[in-house]
């Protein structure tokens, strides 16, 4: 099985590559960086869009089809991207 690079995970392995590693095992290795500006802006958006709708999935095939079925329905709701 492969892992999907996210843009969390992008953010994590240009700041240092070795930290792409660590942050896949975040069971073994807890994030620290619970006060990220990127996710507190994610976090903004979601608060400023009540009612949207989270697509949690970090399979990039059920996260395409999800978000295009949330697309169809009218009106298209707000997606946020999970972490």
């Amino acid at each position: 099985m492969h892992t999907l690079l996210t843009k969390s995970r992008f953010k994590v392995g240009s700041s240092c590559p070795r930290k792409l590693f660590y942050a896949k095992q975040n069971t073994l290795y807890p994030d620290a960086l619970q006060d990220d500006d990127f996710m507190a802006a994610l976090t903004l958006a979601q608060l400023l869009h009540p009612g949207g709708t989270l697509v949690e999935t970090l399979n990039h095939d059920d996260a395409v089809a999800q978000t295009a079925q949330l697309l169809r329905r009218p009106p298209s709701p707000a997606l946020c991207r999970a972490r």
